[in-house]
């Protein structure tokens, strides 16, 4: 038994670990096609000036925000905009898993998901949301 519990360990963090970099780029993913939703008709997010990753300091430990800085275009117009998503997050041990929820957005001056402890939102609004970012993010 004394063997076989180094192997298993090594075994973990050869095989299964994602990164904290890793992980950021999911969110990253999740959160732009969240965005993706609330642009305007004709509207794509062109280019990526910068992306930001932090823990949240209004919701604490377990949360991770993602600001997005990019650039809108709909092929005549480019509009400089900011995406703040806050995920609900959970790293396994060793970075063997990750498990991901968007908590809230922030876009274009509007709140989607949890604000002061109440949901902003229709139901409609939340479940088409939950279902794009898990989609982008198992990609």
């Amino acid at each position: 038994m004394k063997k076989i519990l180094p192997l298993i360990i090594v075994t973990l963090t050869l095989t299964g670990c994602i990164s904290k970099e890793q992980a950021d780029e999911r969110l990253f993913k999740g959160c732009t096609a969240a965005a993706q939703l609330f642009l305007d008709e004709y509207f794509k997010i062109k280019t990526v000036k910068n992306k930001k990753f932090s823990p949240s300091l209004e919701f604490g430990n377990g949360f991770r925000e993602v600001t997005i800085f990019a650039v809108e275009s709909d092929g005549w117009l480019d509009i400089d905009n900011e995406y703040k998503c806050v995920f609900a997050e959970e790293m396994g041990l060793f970075g063997s898993t990750h498990r991901a929820t968007l908590y809230q957005m922030k876009i274009k001056g509007k709140t989607y998901g949890i604000d002061s402890d109440k949901l902003s939102g229709d139901i409609n609004t939340h479940i088409n949301i939950k279902q794009v970012v898990e989609q982008a993010m198992n990609e």
